[in-house]
């Protein structure tokens, strides 16, 4: 028999960025404290700016997969938001049982797309505006 071993949970995309943007400061902080390039406010500003430098350079799959999780979970919110909206309608529509009209029930069900700058998707979008 095969089993399949179950993924470790990995800590939120977010938390993991945060952490290494974090420990890059001090880091900074230490290097510049060690090398008495500056002291007091200077040596906190001195530290940001290398730790900011570092972390553009060494943190880009991190900072992708913040922006990622980010985006999924706004769609997901979105989605959420529409299907409410899409009940919200049919309940003021007096549509609640759901034996209306299985054309007008799928084209509101569907989700409305992303403008990508489609003129194709412009123009439709606007024809189906009411004047």
């Amino acid at each position: 028999m095969t089993e399949e071993r179950a993924k470790p949970a990995r800590s939120h995309p977010f938390i993991r960025y945060t952490s290494a943007r974090i420990a890059l400061f001090v880091i900074a902080v230490v290097v510049v404290w060690l090398v008495r390039l500056a002291s007091g406010v200077l040596l906190v500003i001195v530290a940001l700016l290398i730790s900011g430098l570092a972390s553009f350079a060494l943190l880009g799959r991190q900072r992708a997969e913040v922006s990622a999780a980010l985006f999924e979970r706004r769609e997901q919110q979105r989605v959420r938001r529409w299907a409410a909206f899409q009940d919200e309608d049919q309940v003021q529509d007096g549509d609640a049982d759901g034996d209306g009209d299985a054309a007008s029930a799928g084209e509101q069900n569907a989700l409305p797309q992303l403008d990508s700058g489609d003129p194709e998707i412009r123009r439709d979008r606007r024809s189906s505006i009411p004047d």
